[in-house]
């Protein structure tokens, strides 16, 4: 099974048990059907798996149905992610020492994708709107990517072998 595929399976299955969880609450009188049928259930997913030393990450998901899977393997690795609105999703792998991410999500459906092997790389990451995808592979040390897209379905790959490589592309698509 892909890491995609397991994303996707594992906020189906908590959409699924929030379902069932608000389903039984009307029935047993405490839920109204029209409460229901307005609010969709507020379930995120967030798996990290950290090994290593001195590795952090700060995590805040607000809205509903956020998923976060991430790895950090080495030492010093750092992770700031903020996801807001609906639907977004993130997958991070850092392997080495001292590699950071931060990335900011808001809006609906937007997708981010991180891999980070070495030391010092550094991404920048930041979706705002509908339907985003961001990915950056960075191979080495000393590796900076900065993506920021605003508006509609914007598509953003940066991919960076060696070191001392800088990168910046900021997209602006329909509003």
């Amino acid at each position: 099974m892909t890491a995609r595929m397991t994303l996707r399976l594992r906020a189906a299955l908590a959409l699924a048990l929030a379902s069932l969880c608000a389903a039984s609450l009307a029935r047993a009188g405490d839920l109204a059907p029209s409460e229901l049928a307005g609010a969709a259930p507020p379930a995120h997913a967030l798996a990290l798996r950290q090994q290593g030393t001195g590795n952090s990450a700060t995590i805040e998901q607000a809205g509903r149905q956020h998923v976060f899977e991430g790895v950090q393997a080495g030492a010093g690795q750092r992770i700031k992610l903020a996801q807001r609105g609906s639907l977004q999703r993130a997958t991070l792998r850092q392997e080495g020492s001292a590699n950071t991410l931060d990335l900011l999500q808001s809006g609906e459906g937007n997708h981010a994708s991180v891999g980070q092997a070495g030391q010092d790389n550094q991404a920048s990451i930041v979706q705002e709107g509908v339907g985003h995808r961001a990915d950056v592979d960075q191979h080495g040390s000393l590796n900076t990517a900065r993506i920021a897209q605003y508006g509609r379905e914007g598509n953003a790959r940066i991919s960076q072998s060696g070191s001392g490589k800088t990168a910046t592309l900021i997209q602006h698509q329909g509003r």
